[in-house]
């Protein structure tokens, strides 16, 4: 497969990632080594910032997708990371490249939105049993 062709995937991969119920976020995967060289060669300028956030790696006989995502915590994580995994083998499979190993790793989990005040007791309802 042509770099430019794994470039289109990688970028499609994201923004099927993104748009998953529950994804709150997508960031950079790899190693934390990898993520911190990556960061001093892009404040060198050795680098652009514009490489995708998620890392397909092909060999001899087997492909690999790794994206890190960020979870809304309302939406549960398991759950998150099981539509993330399945629209990322459905893309592959769609795209002729058969199967892939994905592993989706979830770096962040938002905090739930803070519970919604309790109604108030009507003042006849608190005086009921005077």
């Amino acid at each position: 497969m042509s770099a430019v062709r794994d470039d289109e995937l990688v970028v499609r991969i994201e923004s099927i990632v993104s748009a998953t119920p529950g994804v709150s976020g997508v960031f950079r995967s790899g190693s934390a080594f990898g993520r911190v060289a990556d960061t001093a060669a892009r404040a060198l300028g050795l680098r652009e910032g514009n490489e995708s956030l998620v890392v397909l790696a092909r060999d001899d006989d087997a492909v690999s997708i790794d994206v890190s995502i960020g979870v809304s915590a309302g939406f549960g994580a398991r759950e998150t990371v099981r539509r993330v995994h399945d629209a990322i083998a459905t893309q592959f499979r769609h795209d002729g490249d058969g199967r892939a190993n994905v592993r989706v790793t979830v770096v962040h989990i938002d905090d739930a939105a803070p519970a919604a005040p309790k109604p108030s007791t009507p003042a006849g309802d608190r005086n009921a049993h005077d």
